[in-house]
């Protein structure tokens, strides 16, 4: 037998005894007859172990074997969640819920799952049935203030928010950071600074945040504290550019254009595409009373989409440009 004919027996062979090993497997491992539990246990350590898929099918197998396996679908629909399946996810937690509806950890996947798609009512739905239940369970409220959040009600989130920080735990430092942003959008300026302050002393980098908090309240000085604080602590290239974009926004209402127009040059240099930058360095030149130079900005800005650079350019630069 040829070298090619031999290797090629040999990958055949081992193909038949991979196959038998898995019928085997499927059949009879030792002298115990696999059942729907055997394979659900088996399922969940692949889960815990990070073998989604093998997890999946697992659990494929005790649902066959149990059609009636409530957790078997719910673990199922946890593992498709990890692999981004969040349709087969709620559909495997709703079947889960179907025939045990007293239980709580399919409430929790289907939740999950749904705030992913972005049905965040779904989702609230869904936790406040995992909070009736568990009413000390601060991941419930965090999710649910998430939803709350993202669909601008901010009174709920701020409250949900407000439990997680009461039942205390790893979330709080974020809860101050979300809490504080909602508060800020209803313009509770000084709520939403005590609460980036708390989140700030417990190591969260919220400077920037908090520093558009005094902003919008017109403390400008201290604002721009913040902001320099971020830029000094900075590396992150995004963060930077909006550091030095608001510290030169900051300058500006106090009439320091020249330090506006250094940040603002700061800011185009980090991210040359910056619109928002170019347009506002353009204003603080327009301040100046350099016309000319604003109507270059500006037209930098339109170049990278800027709608209010652009109309700045028709409004004052036809005869500049």
């Amino acid at each position: 037998m040829s070298d090619n004919k031999l290797i090629k027996f040999e990958k055949g062979l081992i193909k038949r005894v991979e196959d038998i090993l898995d019928l085997t497997d499927k059949v009879l491992i030792g002298d115990t007859i696999p059942n729907a539990k055997f394979y659900f246990e088996r399922a969940e350590k692949k889960r815990h172990d990070g073998d989604y898929h093998g997890a999946i099918a697992d659990h494929n197998l005790a649902i066959e074997l149990d059609s009636h396996f409530f957790e078997s679908y719910t673990y199922r629909g946890y593992a498709k969640e990890k692999v981004k399946d969040y349709y087969g996810c709620i559909e495997d937690c709703t079947k889960s819920i179907e025939i045990e509806p007293n239980q709580s950890d399919a409430f929790v996947g289907r939740g999950n799952a749904r705030y992913h798609i972005q049905d965040f009512i779904g989702c609230i739905n869904d936790y406040s049935i995992v909070i009736k239940s568990n009413p000390s369970f601060s991941t419930a409220f965090w999710i649910r203030g998430m939803c709350k959040e993202n669909l601008g009600a901010a009174n709920d989130a701020i409250e949900d928010f407000g439990k997680v920080i009461d039942l205390r735990g790893d979330l709080v430092p974020s809860a101050y950071v979300h809490r504080a942003a909602c508060k800020l959008s209803i313009r509770d300026f000084k709520g939403s600074i005590e609460d980036f302050t708390m989140a700030i002393d417990l190591n969260e980098d919220v400077f920037i945040e908090r520093g558009v908090a005094k902003h919008q309240m017109g403390n400008y000085r201290s604002a721009i504290e913040d902001y320099t604080t971020a830029i000094a602590r900075n590396s992150n290239a995004e963060h930077l550019k909006f550091a030095y974009d608001k510290r030169g926004r900051a300058k500006e209402e106090m009439r320091d254009y020249t330090g506006s127009i250094e940040d603002y040059t700061k800011a185009v240099e980090i991210d040359p595409t910056f619109g928002m930058a170019y347009k506002n360095r353009g204003f603080a030149f327009k301040e100046l009373g350099k016309l000319k130079e604003a109507c270059i900005n500006w037209k930098k800005a339109a170049e990278f989409g800027d709608e209010e650079g652009l109309k700045m350019v028709q409004k004052f630069c036809a005869n500049l440009l």
